[in-house]
């Protein structure tokens, strides 16, 4: 804490950058004393944010862009699972009551889709691995399989986990992300990660619960709902009944943040995650109608959406992901689709 003192009147400066005036001198109801005790304390607040606050990335102006579309308008969807092929600059989206998988182009244009027919079966979802050809996690009967797909949506061939130890023998995916020759998969009513080769053989394995120290009887109780990776092989994810967001290490190392709470960086319901070529890190939040922004050392810099109906408004965001030119892509609930934003940072 920061204590400076000019005459009997002290100013306080708290970590996290609270200012609190202290007058400690006799109470003097003269206008003229009044005006100058303000004027002292103005001058030292103004001089400590000059002098002592550290400097953090500023974020600029939010602008809101387009909703993704097709030739009749913008695409109607409800908490579709979005995917952003940064190599060939295609953005897939799952629409889960349909169940069928559009493409959609870098200017935000449906250009194809498939799955339509019901011959993938019940897409949980779906990544692209190095070559452009897309990877699902789907439940055609009691278990889910990962299937290879080609671009144009058909199957190539299932890949099967192997090798897998016995804390995970049980393991079920239904999220999944290609990175570097590797499938990243997650259970995430169990709190499970698992990262396999392509040919599905087990190469490491976390449990969550047993990092986080959550007890076997309140597994259960808390799920994973957003994941995704940075560009240095970190994995981040949600865990919404906790107010928590959460970066693992490759080594296992995990470091936790957020906290609940109803103002600008807090934790309603949060549920998508992900983070762009910069390092800064972007969450939504389903009860506050809002997509917070986060930099590299976890700290909340900004938000934006908010609750509402007009453009760049959100209704209960859900899904995020963020593309080579840092275009953010929002799903949301009510039928409004994939809202698309542009943002800078200096």
């Amino acid at each position: 804490m920061l204590h400076i003192k000019i005459n009997n009147i002290q100013s306080e400066r708290k970590a996290g950058g609270n200012m609190i005036c202290r007058l400690h001198a006799p109470i003097n109801h003269t206008a003229g004393y009044c005006h100058y005790c303000g004027t002292i304390c103005l001058f030292i607040i103004l001089f400590l944010i000059i002098t002592v606050v550290p400097a953090k990335a500023v974020t600029n102006a939010v602008s809101y862009l387009y909703n993704l579309s097709n030739f009749n308008g913008p695409v109607l969807s409800q908490w579709a699972n979005i995917y952003v092929d940064k190599g060939n600059r295609d953005i897939y989206v799952i629409d889960p009551r349909k169940q069928d998988i559009r493409v959609f182009d870098e200017n935000g244009m449906e250009v194809y889709i498939f799955g339509d027919d019901g011959s993938l079966g019940y897409v949980k979802d779906l990544t692209v691995d190095g070559h452009g050809n897309p990877i699902i996690i789907s439940r055609m009967g009691l278990e889910p399989d990962i299937i290879l797909l080609n671009y144009r949506g058909k199957q190539v061939s299932e890949i099967e986990l192997t090798d897998l130890p016995d804390s995970f023998s049980k393991f079920r995916p239904d999220r999944v992300i290609y990175r570097d020759e590797k499938i990243y998969l997650a259970q995430t009513d169990r709190l499970l990660i698992v990262v396999a080769d392509m040919n599905g053989v087990y190469q490491t394995g976390y449990d969550i619960a047993s990092l986080l120290n959550i007890p076997s009887k309140k597994r259960d109780e808390n799920q994973i709902t957003g994941l995704q990776l940075d560009k240095n092989g970190n994995i981040l994810f949600t865990i919404s009944v906790l107010f928590q967001a959460f970066r693992l290490a490759p080594d296992g190392e995990i470091e936790a943040f957020g906290k609940s709470g109803g103002g600008p960086g807090t934790f309603g319901v949060i549920a998508g995650i992900a983070s762009d070529d910069k390092g800064f890190i972007y969450i939504a939040d389903r009860l506050r109608c809002v997509v917070m922004v986060f930099d590299n050392d976890l700290e909340f810099l900004t938000e934006f959406g908010y609750r509402g109906y007009r453009p760049g408004n959100l209704i209960v965001p859900d899904d995020i992901d963020v593309d080579s030119d840092g275009k953010i892509y929002v799903s949301q609930a009510g039928g409004r689709g994939v809202s698309v934003f542009s943002i800078s940072h200096n």
